[in-house]
Protein backbone atom coordinates (compact mmCIF):
# COMPACT_ATOMS: atom_id res chain seq x y z
CA UNK A 1 0.00 0.00 0.00
CA UNK A 2 1.17 3.14 -1.04
CA UNK A 3 -0.17 6.02 2.05
CA UNK A 4 1.05 8.61 -0.71
CA UNK A 5 -0.95 7.31 -3.87
CA UNK A 6 -3.53 8.35 -5.60
CA UNK A 7 -7.29 7.47 -3.86
CA UNK A 8 -9.66 6.12 -6.53
CA UNK A 9 -13.13 6.76 -6.27
CA UNK A 10 -15.96 4.89 -8.61
CA UNK A 11 -19.33 6.20 -9.03
CA UNK A 12 -21.52 6.58 -11.96
CA UNK A 13 -23.48 9.13 -10.28
CA UNK A 14 -22.39 12.55 -11.15
CA UNK A 15 -24.19 14.15 -8.15
CA UNK A 16 -22.44 11.84 -5.83
CA UNK A 17 -19.40 12.54 -7.68
CA UNK A 18 -19.59 16.28 -6.94
CA UNK A 19 -20.37 15.54 -3.19
CA UNK A 20 -17.20 13.61 -3.32
CA UNK A 21 -15.00 16.24 -5.04
CA UNK A 22 -16.19 18.99 -2.40
CA UNK A 23 -15.63 16.66 0.44
CA UNK A 24 -12.23 15.59 -0.93
CA UNK A 25 -11.68 19.65 -1.83
CA UNK A 26 -12.60 20.19 2.40
CA UNK A 27 -10.20 17.44 4.20
CA UNK A 28 -7.26 18.70 1.59
CA UNK A 29 -6.02 15.64 1.50
CA UNK A 30 -2.45 15.03 0.22
CA UNK A 31 -3.17 12.20 -1.86
CA UNK A 32 -4.68 12.90 -5.53
CA UNK A 33 -7.90 11.90 -6.07
CA UNK A 34 -8.67 10.42 -9.20
CA UNK A 35 -12.46 9.53 -10.06
CA UNK A 36 -14.08 6.61 -12.49
CA UNK A 37 -17.66 6.69 -13.62
CA UNK A 38 -17.77 3.29 -14.83
CA UNK A 39 -15.48 -0.21 -13.37
CA UNK A 40 -14.86 -0.81 -16.91
CA UNK A 41 -12.70 3.06 -16.34
CA UNK A 42 -11.40 2.70 -13.60
CA UNK A 43 -9.95 -1.01 -14.49
CA UNK A 44 -8.23 0.10 -17.28
CA UNK A 45 -6.87 3.54 -15.60
CA UNK A 46 -5.33 0.70 -12.83
CA UNK A 47 -4.32 -1.64 -15.66
CA UNK A 48 -2.12 0.62 -17.35
CA UNK A 49 -0.87 3.01 -14.73
CA UNK A 50 1.96 2.99 -13.49
CA UNK A 51 0.88 4.66 -9.52
CA UNK A 52 0.12 2.17 -6.78
CA UNK A 53 -2.84 3.50 -5.26
CA UNK A 54 -3.40 4.38 -1.87
CA UNK A 55 -7.15 3.07 -1.46
CA UNK A 56 -10.36 2.18 -3.48
CA UNK A 57 -13.68 3.83 -2.74
CA UNK A 58 -16.12 1.92 -5.17
CA UNK A 59 -19.63 2.23 -5.25
CA UNK A 60 -21.28 -1.64 -5.69
CA UNK A 61 -23.84 -0.93 -8.42
CA UNK A 62 -22.06 0.30 -11.47
CA UNK A 63 -23.24 0.24 -14.86
CA UNK A 64 -21.83 -2.92 -16.76
CA UNK A 65 -19.11 -4.53 -14.73
CA UNK A 66 -20.27 -3.99 -11.23
CA UNK A 67 -18.30 -3.19 -7.99
CA UNK A 68 -18.28 -7.03 -7.09
CA UNK A 69 -16.84 -7.95 -10.84
CA UNK A 70 -14.41 -5.25 -10.54
CA UNK A 71 -13.02 -6.70 -7.41
CA UNK A 72 -12.51 -9.94 -8.49
CA UNK A 73 -10.68 -8.75 -11.86
CA UNK A 74 -8.61 -6.90 -9.60
CA UNK A 75 -7.77 -9.83 -7.52
CA UNK A 76 -6.79 -11.49 -10.60
CA UNK A 77 -3.64 -9.36 -11.03
CA UNK A 78 -2.64 -10.06 -7.12
CA UNK A 79 1.00 -9.38 -8.05
CA UNK A 80 -0.27 -5.67 -8.64
CA UNK A 81 -3.14 -4.97 -6.35
CA UNK A 82 -4.04 -8.18 -4.91
CA UNK A 83 -4.62 -7.85 -1.14
CA UNK A 84 -2.71 -5.24 -0.35
CA UNK A 85 -4.99 -2.53 -1.51
CA UNK A 86 -8.05 -1.71 0.31
CA UNK A 87 -10.70 -1.65 -1.45
CA UNK A 88 -13.81 -0.79 0.40
CA UNK A 89 -17.25 -0.07 -0.71
CA UNK A 90 -19.10 2.99 -0.21
CA UNK A 91 -22.71 3.09 -1.81
CA UNK A 92 -26.20 4.49 -1.20
CA UNK A 93 -27.86 1.52 -0.30
CA UNK A 94 -27.63 -2.39 -0.59
CA UNK A 95 -29.67 -5.74 0.70
CA UNK A 96 -27.33 -8.71 2.71
CA UNK A 97 -26.65 -10.76 -0.84
CA UNK A 98 -24.42 -7.57 -1.51
CA UNK A 99 -22.52 -7.63 1.78
CA UNK A 100 -22.08 -11.09 1.92
CA UNK A 101 -20.90 -10.62 -1.98
CA UNK A 102 -18.52 -8.07 -1.19
CA UNK A 103 -16.99 -9.57 2.08
CA UNK A 104 -16.64 -13.05 -0.35
CA UNK A 105 -14.40 -11.26 -2.68
CA UNK A 106 -12.18 -9.69 0.27
CA UNK A 107 -12.88 -6.22 0.28
CA UNK A 108 -11.51 -4.32 3.61
CA UNK A 109 -15.15 -2.30 4.57
CA UNK A 110 -18.49 -1.86 3.14
CA UNK A 111 -20.26 1.46 4.27
CA UNK A 112 -23.53 3.51 3.34
CA UNK A 113 -23.16 6.55 2.08
CA UNK A 114 -24.96 9.10 4.59
CA UNK A 115 -27.32 11.40 3.76
CA UNK A 116 -25.92 14.51 5.32
CA UNK A 117 -22.61 16.04 3.91
CA UNK A 118 -21.23 16.38 6.82
CA UNK A 119 -21.66 12.53 7.98
CA UNK A 120 -20.09 11.64 4.76
CA UNK A 121 -16.83 13.90 5.01
CA UNK A 122 -16.83 12.44 8.84
CA UNK A 123 -16.97 8.72 7.25
CA UNK A 124 -14.32 9.60 4.42
CA UNK A 125 -12.37 11.02 7.36
CA UNK A 126 -12.59 7.82 9.48
CA UNK A 127 -11.67 5.64 6.45
CA UNK A 128 -8.45 7.51 5.25
CA UNK A 129 -7.28 7.93 8.85
CA UNK A 130 -7.81 4.63 9.31
CA UNK A 131 -5.77 2.99 6.75
CA UNK A 132 -2.49 6.18 6.85
CA UNK A 133 -2.60 4.50 10.52
CA UNK A 134 -2.40 0.72 9.12
CA UNK A 135 0.82 -1.14 9.25
CA UNK A 136 1.87 -2.25 5.93
CA UNK A 137 4.84 -4.81 5.20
Amino acid sequence: MNKNGPIIVIDDDPDDQELMKEIFGRINTRNQVVFFGSGEAALDYLNNDNSNPFLVLSDIKLPGMDGVMLRKKLLENENRYGRHIPFIFLTSGTHPKAVMDAYAVSVQGFFIKPFQLSELQSLICKIIEYWKQSVEI
